[in-house]
């Protein structure tokens, strides 16, 4: 699927903050934050990781969930939008597994928050375990972003990318969502191929899924619901 450029005009745009947002939601009375992406689909989709919507610590789903778009970090002066989903999904290979090559979320959005008119949206591609590409995100509530080669890892279900990137790592659990990117473009969208989703062993490097069966499954409920 190809990436789908905002229809809306919104002057100038910024590469990281027009389709990534801040996440925050709240599980076992404590509050998270992640990144989420906007995605192409005919329903108004924001993925982020599975430990975004989900979290296993709690054993429950993401309370009060919102996706803060516009959103350029703690010293920022520019208001920011808050979107809230009509519901939230994932996989049971992450609900109940917590397998790292399920951790795929999805927030449904409500029909008249059409974020693709205002943002644009991301494509996505399946089965790409190797290539250059881009991390997009939040590390510790500031937009960063990051370039990396991926490569597949000892799990054949998940891949890796590394580098030092800000993104990863203690302190930066905003970073958790990070849309992992190819063929990322001059206008800030490309297509999505894997989400950061654990930190490795290495602190300068992360985990995601690779886009294979669970991802298909995971966006054409969301896509559907």
């Amino acid at each position: 699927m190809d990436p789908v450029p905002p229809t809306a005009d919104n002057g100038t745009m910024d590469r990281i903050t027009n389709s990534q947002g801040l996440v925050g939601y709240t599980a076992g009375g404590q509050d998270y934050v992640c990144t989420g992406s906007t995605i192409v689909g005919d329903n108004n989709l924001i993925l982020t990781s599975g430990n975004c919507v989900y979290n296993h610590l709690h054993g429950e789903w993401a309370k009060n969930w919102a996706w803060l778009s516009d959103f350029n970090g703690p010293d920022t002066t520019a208001p920011w939008n808050k979107h809230v989903p009509r519901t939230l999904s994932s996989v049971t290979g992450w609900t109940q597994q917590g397998r790292v090559s399920s951790n795929i979320g999805f927030a449904i959005l409500h029909d008249d928050d059409d974020v693709t008119s205002q943002y644009g949206a991301h494509g996505w591609a399946t089965y790409q375990t190797s290539g250059y590409v881009h991390i997009l995100g939040y590390a510790s509530i500031t937009p960063r972003f990051c370039f990396s080669n991926m490569s597949l890892s000892s799990d054949p279900e998940v891949v890796e990318v590394g580098g030092d990137c800000e993104l990863f790592g203690k302190g930066s659990a905003a970073g958790k969502g990070s849309p992992i990117v190819k063929d990322y473009g001059s206008n800030g969208l490309g297509k999505i191929v894997s989400l950061y989703g654990h930190q490795s062993f290495d602190p300068g490097s992360a985990y995601g899924p690779k886009f294979d069966d669970s991802f298909l499954i995971a966006y054409d409920y969301a896509d559907s619901v």
